[in-house]
């Protein structure tokens, strides 16, 4: 689903700048750097979308860039490569994320609700259901516990056991200060 106002970018190889100092459009200047960030062969498509709503119809405002592709391991992996390279070609991303699963396997469904649960646990959200109830999510994560997400969901994908999250450790100060663990 492409929105109301979006645009498929086509992955291929960048094209050097033009140096006609022709103004773009913002969807257009996001298009152009996000297909530096897509290999020309990849199975996963990005889409440049004006219309930011969730999964509730709620109007989030600005642009949105969804990554869309087959629920798989290898696609699920070259689109986080690609939302985590981002910023290196000058896309800067908001300390926000949704992931959607759409239509999961029967035997994915558990795992990945387990690794939605685990991902709102640790870095905050809501539980999204796709439209028509066919698939699950999170949104509105804080993109800082997107890598854990990611490889955990990747793991999953590959019929494997997730690593787990990341483990933070918080030392408080002052005497008698006791370290705590954290998940």
């Amino acid at each position: 689903d492409k929105g109301r106002n979006g645009g498929l970018v086509q992955s291929q190889k960048a094209a050097p700048a033009d140096q006609s100092h022709v103004l773009q459009s913002p969807r257009s200047v996001l298009q152009s750097r996000l297909q530096q960030v897509l290999p020309t062969d990849a199975d996963v498509n990005a889409y440049v979308d004006a219309d930011g709503t969730s999964s509730d119809r709620e109007d989030r405002g600005g642009m949105v860039i969804r990554f869309a592709g087959p629920l798989r391991s290898e696609a699920w992996e070259t689109a986080c490569r690609a939302a985590l390279g981002c910023e290196a070609c000058g896309v800067y991303l908001s300390g926000c994320y949704d992931a959607m699963f759409s239509n999961p396997a029967p035997g994915l469904v558990q795992p990945l609700e387990d690794q939605v649960a685990c991902a709102l646990g640790h870095w905050s959200g809501h539980h999204a259901k796709c439209v028509g109830g066919t698939g699950l999510g999170l949104e509105g994560a804080a993109f800082a516990g997107f890598e854990s997400l990611a490889t955990n969901v990747a793991a999953v994908l590959r019929g494997k056991a997730p690593p787990g999250w990341h483990r933070l450790e918080w030392t408080p100060h002052g005497t008698d200060a006791v370290s705590h663990m954290t998940y």
